[in-house]
């Protein structure tokens, strides 16, 4: 075994260093060449225009069809013990402020975009739900004046699902009303309030508890038993701090 001196330490380290700056000095004066972006979606063309330092990447795997965002937002059901049990409360699932992929009614949804050969914008081959045809999320009776959404396409490009569903009195979200507003965008420094009140003028519909000694902080739901308090904080760290819940039809 070698005894290296602090002084030995210090040298190899500040050789060590000074290799790494050259390095970075090197690669940063080794720049790609400038490149032309292409001007049309790659589906228009007979041949694929990226040059070799631009990557188009899509990501179609299995894990793209999951219905919540982040992981621990989810799922809403699974299977255990051979049981279909609620992993995630319906409040918190179908809470656009828990759960980042789920619908929120303050959110405008465009239909996908698609373009022609020409290059016009194409309207009819991902058409918007309006309701007004079997073609726009209504059944064989929907029309311009009397549109209905029994039949809404699952995936509007028709490639992981060509199924459709009922939103007629099946469609419902979640609301969180803050309880906390918070002086940034970290919400880190915090104060319980129904509005903004001076610097705190960040709603903090969900925050973590940083310890498990936080005093915790009770939320009601207006669900089937709205007295009911939950516990935001029992000893766990991924808990919502304080909120409101308040259903959606």
């Amino acid at each position: 075994m070698t005894a290296h001196t602090p002084f030995a330490v210090s040298k190899a380290l500040a050789i060590s260093l000074g290799s790494v700056l050259l390095s970075s000095v090197l690669v940063a004066n080794a720049h790609a060449a400038p490149t032309a972006l292409g001007t049309e979606p790659f589906t228009l063309s007979t041949k694929i225009n990226a040059l070799p330092n631009i990557m188009f990447v899509l990501d179609d795997s299995g894990s793209m069809r999951g219905d919540y965002l982040p992981d621990w937002a989810g799922p809403y059901q699974d299977t255990i013990s051979g049981v279909l049990t609620v992993v995630t409360p319906a409040h918190r699932f179908f809470n656009g402020a828990y759960n980042g992929v789920a619908y929120n009614p303050g959110t405008y949804y465009r239909p996908p975009v698609m373009y022609t050969n020409a290059g016009a914008l194409d309207t009819t081959t991902y058409p918007s739900m309006n309701g007004q045809s079997a073609a726009t999320g209504g059944d064989g009776s929907a029309t311009a004046l009397l549109p209905n959404w029994r039949a809404v396409k699952l995936d509007g490009y028709g490639i992981q699902s060509t199924a459709t569903s009922n939103l007629e009195g099946n469609a419902f979200s979640f609301t969180t009303v803050a309880g906390e507003y918070c002086t940034s965008g970290q919400l880190r420094t915090c104060t319980a309030s129904a509005t903004p009140t001076g610097s705190y003028t960040f709603p903090a519909k969900l925050r973590w508890c940083t310890t498990f000694v936080r005093p915790a902080i009770s939320i009601r739901a207006t669900l089937a038993s709205p007295t009911t308090p939950m516990r935001a904080c029992p000893g766990r760290a991924r808990r919502p701090l304080r909120s409101l819940v308040s259903q959606a039809m």
